[in-house]
């Protein structure tokens, strides 16, 4: 049950900003994919990490910038498995 108030789709984007602001980086790969079963595109996570980690500091964002790496990747494989398909 999810408490009234914000919609998923918003608290996923605010949970993302929230963990690299943490850098709760580990924590972070679980919630993006919530994120995104929570209806927030993958254009929108890309524009929230990069709005955060720019905020974040630096060794934050060097963390980040890994995780966005393998979530860019994965994107880009599951593209070419659609194309393939």
């Amino acid at each position: 049950m999810v408490p009234p108030g914000l919609p998923r789709r918003i608290r996923s984007m605010l949970n993302i900003a929230m963990l690299v602001a943490l850098d709760k980086a580990e924590e972070l790969e679980l919630h993006l994919d919530g994120a995104i079963r929570n209806g927030v595109t993958k254009k929108e996570i890309g524009e929230i990490l990069l709005h955060s980690r720019s905020t974040a500091g630096i060794r934050r964002r060097w963390r980040i910038q890994d995780r966005a790496r393998i979530f860019r990747e994965a994107e880009r494989q599951e593209a070419a498995r659609k194309k393939r398909k």
